[in-house]
């Protein structure tokens, strides 16, 4: 009898093991970034920054657009009679989860959509203007459709952004009346300095009393003309770093970026690198402002206008003395289902070793995080195995 139950559990390791990756994912998430001018904005109703805000896909897959007066953007790409979940359901779902509650109808306080589908225009969001704009997974996104029958490429308005589980959906609100047609128009990430495709780093691990160095880059392109390709590394920027994300900001009259905060910073070098060592295990969050135009002025005319967004991530620092806790790949303390799916996203590489603790996820033990971690990890979560063979090594 034992040997069958073992048996079937096998079978039922190899079948997940088999499964697409976002198949045996407990929580699939899309991530939301807001910002205003050089800031992030935070949420008015929790007062949490809206930075890489994981967002579940099936509470996006609960929101109804013909509730809130918006059926007429449900989007349909590849005709098949379902709708698609797009960057406006995020943006619904943002809105009455950060910032009114009671919202109920596109048109009401600080939400409203205008100009139909493939053409929408916020004329308000979030306490904003209409001078905002999408980068999706760190590019511009395009609309092909429209792109199909234009001499320039065509950006893809809210209800034309596709989501799928592991996207970044980051959105930038301006002041500049006039940042549209701005060749710097764009947002600001840190990267891994010796990286040849820049890759975006949002979640990164260091060890306590180790110095980190990373790069920080400008993604930027005429949005007006669909520019999407440009990346370069900016010297003299502050890069701010705390155990609490901007903690004591003090915002100085009217311009937001001459923002101070109540922490230690450094300063990127000519190369566009900085370097830092963090003395404390925990976790730590890395942020800087905006960045400027070199042409384009500000409403008044009395500066260059904010035309960039800022940069923002979240450092997990473990202590030398620390032991590994394995299995517990995303690092919440439990070894989860979860976990095990990590593990196989890191294998196929839809995910890298900034997303996951690498160590933990090596179960075996045999330096390398392969498919079998998976698979121990879920014999441990059903209970078929009490310990890790790497706990024994």
């Amino acid at each position: 009898m034992k040997k069958k139950i073992l048996s079937v559990f096998l079978a039922a390791v190899m079948v997940v093991l088999m499964l697409p990756v976002n198949a045996i994912a407990t929580e699939d998430v899309v991530y939301f970034t807001l910002s205003g001018d050089a800031l992030f904005l935070k949420s008015e109703i929790t007062g949490e920054p809206m930075t890489y805000v994981p967002v579940k896909f099936s509470e996006l897959e609960k929101i109804n657009l013909e509730n809130y007066g918006l059926g007429e953007y449900l989007y349909d790409k590849d005709g098949d009679g379902n709708y698609e979940i797009t960057a406006l359901h995020l943006l619904v779902y943002a809105y009455k989860t950060h910032y009114d509650p009671n919202f109920s109808q596109n048109g009401d306080g600080d939400f409203v959509l205008q100009n139909g589908p493939a053409h929408s225009f916020f004329v308000r969001f979030w306490g904003h203007d209409c001078n905002l704009n999408y980068y999706l997974n760190g590019e511009y996104p395009i609309d092909e459709e429209l792109s199909a029958g234009s001499t320039t490429p065509q950006g893809a308005t809210s209800d034309r952004i596709v989501l799928e589980p592991g996207d970044t959906l980051n959105m930038m609100m301006f002041e500049s009346w006039s940042f549209y047609g701005d060749p710097l128009a764009g947002f600001h990430f840190f990267t891994d300095s010796v990286s040849e495709n820049h890759s975006i780093i949002h979640n990164l691990s260091a060890k306590k009393g180790e110095e980190v160095t990373l790069g920080y880059m400008r993604a930027y392109g005429n949005v007006d003309a669909g520019e999407n390709a440009n990346h370069n590394f900016e010297a003299g920027v502050k890069v701010y770093y705390s155990k609490k994300a901007f903690e004591n900001e003090n915002i100085l009259g009217y311009s937001p970026e001459y923002a101070k905060y109540d922490c230690d910073y450094v300063v990127t070098d000519e190369n566009g690198e900085f370097s830092i060592t963090f003395e404390e295990s925990g976790t730590w969050y890395l942020w800087t402002v905006g960045g400027y135009s070199d042409s384009t002025w500000n409403n008044d005319s009395t500066d260059y206008a904010i035309v960039s967004a800022p940069a923002y991530a979240v450092v997990k620092v473990e202590s030398e003395e620390e032991p590994v806790v394995y299995g517990d790949v995303d690092g919440n303390g439990k070894v989860e289902a979860f976990d095990a799916s990590l593990v196989l996203q890191y294998v196929v590489g839809k995910i890298s070793e900034n997303d996951i603790a690498v160590l933990a996820a090596d179960a075996d033990g045999n330096g390398k995080v392969e498919a079998y971690d998976a698979s121990l990890v879920l014999q441990y979560v059903v209970g078929k195995i009490a310990s890790f063979p790497a706990e024994t090594k």
